[in-house]
């Protein structure tokens, strides 16, 4: 960018991401901007709504139980619930009536040039000694299996329609979308499938939810194989056991079907 003399702007809800590629970083709420300041001093940043969003950030190398996250209070308000005063107000820790309910503006952080915050209080608030309790939980011991896969199989046949194909009889060929997958997850515990696109990630789902047939091995819910069983013709109390949560409904599902 620098060596094209171009500019260029970064959204994103990623604070990690944009420390990495950005100089500087204009953090917004409700539509406004709160706080303005350098990407390098974001460990310094003023505005409790910043400080907020790295306390629920989770740190690599630790988990929930060592190392609890701190949710920010309350929800986002509807912009017809729009306080007079402070925007963050009603989810602040720090929020003060006679000087929170009036109109905030960006001010300067004293000592520190270029940055910029929406807060009146932001000065009297020592951060060093908030020390907010996050959300904690006792780890559970994972429990009898619920999901086994045992070597399963996932293959696709495809016509070969090459001109040597049709001389010889025809040729059929194997797509091997999944390919002996083992593995197993048990009550309490959150397993994560991870590759790229086109790993059979996709394939296997469809697999699990009836969607498809696997070609070999055996996927057992709950004890019952299933491995060959459309979803149409599971037991019934197995469908409802498996539910899908889709990360955009909107593409997936069609709006014009009801539940």
């Amino acid at each position: 960018v620098s060596q094209r003399g171009m500019g260029l702007i970064f959204i994103s809800h990623d604070l990690n991401l944009v420390r990495r590629f950005c100089d500087r970083v204009l953090i917004m709420y409700r539509g406004r901007v709160v706080e303005e300041l350098a990407a390098a001093d974001l460990d310094h940043a003023s505005h409790p709504y910043t400080r907020g969003l790295f306390a629920s950030i989770p740190l690599p190398g630790t988990d929930r139980f060592s190392h609890p996250l701190v949710p920010i209070r309350g929800q986002l308000p509807l912009p017809r619930e729009r306080p007079l005063g402070c925007t963050f107000g009603p989810r602040c820790d720090f929020f003060a009536e006679e000087i929170c309910s009036r109109p905030q503006h960006m001010e300067d952080v004293t000592g520190d040039p270029g940055h910029e915050v929406r807060c009146a209080r932001y000065a009297a608030i020592d951060w060093d000694t908030h020390k907010p309790k996050g959300v904690t939980s006792e780890p559970l011991a994972p429990g009898k299996p619920v999901l086994q896969i045992r070597g399963m199989k996932k293959y696709y046949e495809i016509g070969d329609n090459s001109l040597a194909a049709l001389f010889s009889g025809g040729n059929i060929r194997y797509v091997k979308a999944n390919e002996k997958l083992d593995f197993e997850a048990r009550e309490a515990e959150t397993v994560a499938i991870v590759g790229e696109s086109g790993c059979g990630k996709s394939t296997f789902a469809k697999v699990l939810m009836g969607l498809e047939a696997a070609t070999d091995g055996e996927v057992i819910i709950n004890g019952v194989d299933v491995t060959r069983i459309p979803v149409k013709k599971r037991p019934t109390g197995l469908v409802p056991s498996l539910q899908m949560v889709l990360q955009n409904p909107f593409e997936p599902l069609n709006p014009s079907h009801t539940v």
